[in-house]
C-alpha cells in the first residue's frame, strides 16, 4: 500500500485492495486509494465492504487465476481489470483497478500514453510479485508523486518520455 498511489495515479483509477474473508465465502475491501491525476469512479469508500464471491466474481477469478482479469467495460460502464496480488509465491489478495471508459479518452496525450503504459507494466509486476520492491518508502507520505516528473525509459535506459514537471 505504501507505493500504490503511483499506480492508481499512472492508471488514472481507483484502485481497492481485496482479501479473503473468513471461510473463504467472500471478500473484504480493506484498503481504497483514489488517483490525483483525475476523475474518482468510486465517490463512496467502501472500506470494510463485504461481498460474496458472485458479487465480485473478478476478484475471484484473478485470486483462483493468479492473472490479470479484464471485466467487460460495456456492462460496467466503467474499465475494470483486477490484478492478484501476490507475496512469496502465493497469491494473498486482488486489488481492481477501476477508471472511466478509456473509449471517453481516445486521443489521449503522449502524456496519458506514457502513463497507461507504465501503470500496465506495473500491474503485470505486481501480478508477478516483483513490484513493490522491499522496503522502497516506508512513509506513503514521503512516496515520489507521478506529479513531481515522470520519466519513462526503455528497456536500454532510453529516455522515451518525459513529462514537462520532468524537464523543468
Amino acid at each position: 500500500l505504501g507505493e500504490w498511489q503511483i499506480l492508481a495515479d499512472l492508471s488514472f483509477a481507483d484502485l481497492v485492495l481485496w482479501v479473503p474473508g473468513r471461510g473463504g465465502s467472500g471478500f473484504i475491501a480493506v484498503a481504497q486509494v483514489r488517483p490525483t491525476t483525475g476523475p474518482t469512479v468510486l465517490p463512496d469508500d467502501v472500506v470494510g465492504q463485504e461481498a460474496d464471491r458472485k458479487e465480485v466474481e473478478h476478484v475471484a477469478r484473478a485470486i483462483e487465476l493468479g492473472e490479470i482479469v479484464l471485466a467487460d467495460a460495456q456492462r460496467l460502464g466503467f474499465d475494470l481489470d483486477v490484478i492478484p496480488v501476490r507475496r512469496a509465491g502465493t497469491v494473498v489478495g486482488a486489488v481492481t483497478r477501476q477508471r472511466a471508459s478509456t473509449s471517453a479518452r481516445e486521443g489521449g496525450s503522449a502524456l496519458e500514453a506514457a502513463y497507461v503504459a507504465s501503470a500496465d507494466e506495473l500491474a503485470t509486476m505486481i501480478a508477478q510479485g516483483r513490484f513493490p520492491f522491499p522496503s522502497m518508502f516506508n512513509d506513503p507520505e514521503s512516496a515520489p508523486r507521478v506529479s513531481d516528473g515522470f520519466i519513462r525509459l526503455s528497456a536500454s535506459g532510453e529516455v522515451v518520455y518525459a513529462s514537462p514537471n520532468a524537464l523543468s
